[in-house]
């Protein structure tokens, strides 16, 4: 059984009450974005706190099993960075460009 303590269960209900009042992008826009530029299956979704910041990392695997992390900054939506190998096989070329 998951056991959450109260003060996990408040920060939640806060983050969740961000996203609602929007302050904060909700998950499923960073996903769509995901999906629109780049090939591959999410494994994990992170939302981080650092310093005062939130973030988001949404770690993917490629179509030849690379394995990518997006970093979003989860008050804009913008991506701030991307890690690992192989990024360039993973984006969707853009409908109407030159290939």
């Amino acid at each position: 059984m998951l056991h959450i303590d109260d003060d996990d269960a408040d920060e939640w209900k806060d983050l969740h009450q961000q996203v609602a009042d929007g302050h904060l992008v909700g998950l499923p826009q960073i996903l769509d974005w995901l999906e629109a530029h780049y090939e591959g299956q999410v494994l994990e979704v992170e939302l981080e706190r650092d310093d005062g910041e939130i973030t988001y990392e949404v770690e993917m695997v490629g179509p030849n099993g690379q394995i990518v992390e997006f970093e979003f900054d989860a008050v804009s939506g913008d991506l701030i960075g991307i890690e690992g190998v192989g990024i360039r096989e993973m984006q969707k070329t853009a409908p109407g460009a030159n290939q």
